[in-house]
């Protein structure tokens, strides 16, 4: 045989004789498998297998006669050789696997760990993650900052602020008048209640408790007296009011008094208290009723002052029937007068000022009180003096000053009738028909007319004489004649009675044309009228006229009409 490999019926490479290490023959001591060769033992160690693959690489690798040594040894062929390298193979991947698993397992428990450790002291002296608190997150927070992060949630203060009057803001810590409550022993309790070394498995604490506080009100009080009474400052109060300047009107503002006087301690302390009891922590001690405060301020004059601004534009028209009179605000505007005493009850007017306007008015427009020139029917024109007539406008000086005062108070235009006099004992009222009414006269067309000379008298409708008729007037005594003068028929009686001192008569017609008690009546007791039946029978002052002139009178003369008495 060869060198060479020689190759058997089964195509096996022929191998050396394997021997065990002793340099027995391990075969001849093998089972074999019928064709002579030796069979493996199965169940053998990995030890036995290595040992055995070892072998085989060894033989494998002796150097071998070669007919050619150059020649490159061909591989061993056959299927043991392969099966053998692959076991192999396999053996050191499972190795290898099996050691890489153990490195990947331990590193990842190295970082289970860091991070575990690193978790507790980050935990540490924290709230976990997702802790809520009344509603406040305070994920990893500490006590104090959850203590904070509450307090602003809550209304638990941590100062009172008292304004005073003067508008100065006196804050009082809370810390300083032996403030507690219960927020920081709730966080401690609920900081205590965490597992730090369990941190992973905490998820969802929600916390929810009623927060109180207290503080010392003696400490409190002792504050306010150093705070407030004690700084209390010495100024009256001033009230706000306009000031007219060359420009127009401006407000000065009002002056608060700030002087606080011990004895208002209590009282202080009770409003002060009315508010902390609401939980209203920002108090306004103005509204304590230990202050002398101004009666009006600057903002109770808002409106007054724009009325005032646009009182040059307003236009106060009195209407005097045949004509108009109008005071213009460009006028009575230097009549305002605006000060501190007058600001409660608004701008005040220049009662001067008025009252002269006013007496221009009544020279301009009264009647009564003036002669009138007037045509008499047998004497022609002559001049009839008032004398105690009371026919006439007279404008009543007292209440037009008031009402004009008043109309420009109301910063309106308006259109308006002047007022006049009323007698207080008479309630008689000094204006005439306005129809009748002229710049010339106020007589009009429409009149009764007596002469006393004549004892007759005449009543004119729209100028023309109507009727006539004698007549007896007062007996001529300075008790009893009868007065001439302009007068006006203003009551009508049927069977009136009238009275005097010392008398008592009975009349069917009064018609009284005075404040006085003197009229035109009928007496059934004169035995005539007219020529110089007055002398020795005259009446007490009163018209005398028969029956049927009296009621004639009261029948047919219209109201107001005037009556002219002459001499």
């Amino acid at each position: 045989m060869s060198d060479k490999t020689r190759h058997r019926d089964n195509g096996d490479l022929e191998r050396p004789m394997r021997r065990d290490y002793d340099g027995s023959d391990r075969s001849r001591n093998r089972p074999s498998n019928g064709n002579g060769r030796p069979v493996r033992r199965m169940g053998n160690s990995n030890d036995d297998l290595a040992r055995e693959i070892r072998a085989t690489m060894e033989r494998n690798d002796r150097p071998r006669q070669r007919q050619n040594p150059n020649r490159r040894r061909r591989p061993p062929q056959g299927g043991n050789y392969r099966r053998q390298a692959a076991a192999a193979s396999s053996m050191n991947g499972f190795k290898a696997a099996l050691i890489a698993g153990a490195i990947i397992i331990g590193i990842i428990l190295i970082v289970l760990i860091i991070i575990y450790i690193k978790g507790i002291g980050n935990s540490k002296g924290k709230f976990f993650k997702t802790t809520v608190i009344n509603g406040v997150d305070v994920s990893e927070m500490t006590e104090a900052q959850a203590y904070n992060a509450l307090m602003k949630s809550t209304s638990n203060p941590d100062t009172i602020t008292l304004k005073t009057v003067a508008g100065k803001d006196v804050p009082i810590k809370m810390e300083d008048i032996g403030y507690t409550d219960n927020i920081k022993p709730a966080l401690k309790n609920y900081m205590d209640d965490q597992n730090y070394y369990f941190w992973f498995t905490e998820k969802d604490n929600k916390y929810d408790f009623q927060t109180e506080f207290t503080y010392d009100k003696d400490k409190l009080r002792a504050k306010v007296k150093e705070e407030v009474i004690d700084k209390s400052g010495n100024q009256e109060p001033k009230n706000a009011y306009i000031l007219s300047t060359t420009s127009g009107f401006e407000i000065v503002k009002e002056v608060k008094g700030d002087k606080i006087d011990d004895s208002c301690l209590d009282t202080l302390m009770e409003y002060i208290f009315g508010f902390l009891d609401k939980g209203e922590y920002n108090v306004d001690l103005s509204g304590a009723d230990i202050y002398q405060l101004p009666k009006v301020v600057a903002a109770d004059l808002q409106k007054e002052l724009k009325n005032l601004e646009n009182i040059s534009d307003i236009e106060i028209t009195f209407d005097f029937g045949y004509t108009t009179e109008t005071l213009y605000g460009s006028e009575f505007k230097s009549w305002i007068i605006y000060g501190e005493k007058s600001a409660k009850q608004g701008f005040d007017v220049d009662e001067s000022m008025v009252e002269a306007y006013v007496e221009r008015l009544s020279d301009k427009y009264d009647t009564y009180g003036k002669s009138r020139h007037f045509k008499s029917t047998t004497r022609g024109e002559i001049v009839v003096p008032q004398g105690r007539g009371n026919y006439g406008w007279w404008l009543d000086k007292d209440k037009m000053r008031d009402y004009i005062i008043d109309l420009i108070k109301d910063c309106e235009s308006v259109k308006v009738e002047p007022k006049y006099y009323v007698n207080p004992d008479s309630n008689y009222t000094y204006t005439c028909k306005p129809e009748w009414r002229t710049a010339e006269s106020d007589i009009g067309d429409t009149y009764c007319e007596v002469d006393l000379s004549k004892q007759h008298f005449w009543f004119y409708k729209d100028g023309k004489l109507m009727h006539e008729c004698d007549i007896v007037s007062g007996l001529p005594t300075p008790e009893r004649e009868t007065p001439e003068g302009i007068y006006k028929l203003w009551i009508k009686e049927r069977n009136a009675t009238l009275k005097g001192e010392s008398w008592n008569t009975k009349v069917a017609y009064w018609n009284n044309i005075s404040t006085f008690g003197i009229g035109f009546h009928d007496a059934t007791w004169q035995a005539w009228f007219g020529g110089t039946r007055y002398l020795n029978n005259g009446s007490h002052g009163c018209l005398n006229m028969t029956v049927a002139d009296a009621k004639y009178v009261y029948e047919n003369v219209p109201m107001l009409t005037p009556v002219i008495i002459y001499r």
